[in-house]
């Protein structure tokens, strides 16, 4: 008896080791798909003058970050590029009221849907890489996968800086 509920813990664990793969693979094809698609639209090198401020951590994240949106934007390098942040859903409300003199586009992400949905992902994934950005900036210190994934295929399709 105690050998088939111990045989049955490693066939779940395989499930879910095989679970956990599957998810990393369709994500990776996605996120793939997403950069082939920018790459044959020519998204690549046009040079925009624009900002893609990425935040999908949590409301206290964002509250202390809030000041160097404004600091950003008025700085006389940057002040004339179009910014976009991209961030969590949860804190909408407060970043389109406190911050729009300073954001010029935002977009959303549900964190949860989007590690969880395909078809959302894909979509905000089109979202995300549809404007040509000149500059990424990502001022986390705790990192997501999702995140990292979002920031590589942006990466990608940034010209680099002379």
């Amino acid at each position: 008896m105690g050998d088939k509920g111990f045989g049955g813990k490693k066939v779940n664990q395989l499930f879910s080791y095989i679970k956990v793969f599957i998810k990393f693979l369709l994500h990776n094809i996605i996120d793939f798909l997403v950069f082939l698609q920018c790459r044959i639209g020519n998204q690549i090198g046009k040079n925009t003058k624009q900002i893609l401020l990425i935040r999908l951590d949590a409301i206290g994240d964002y509250i202390l970050f809030r000041n160097f949106i404004e600091v950003l934007k008025r700085n006389s390098k940057y002040s004339d590029y179009k910014i976009t942040l991209l961030g969590n859903i949860v804190w909408k409300d407060i970043a389109e009221n406190l911050d729009k003199n300073y954001i010029d586009n935002f977009i959303w992400i549900d964190i949860k849907k989007f590690s969880r949905n395909l078809f959302y992902r894909y979509k905000k994934m089109i979202e995300i890489t549809s404007n040509n950005y000149e500059l990424l900036i990502h001022p986390t210190y705790s990192r997501t996968y999702d995140a990292d994934k979002i920031v590589k295929v942006i990466a990608y399709l940034i010209p680099p800086m002379l």
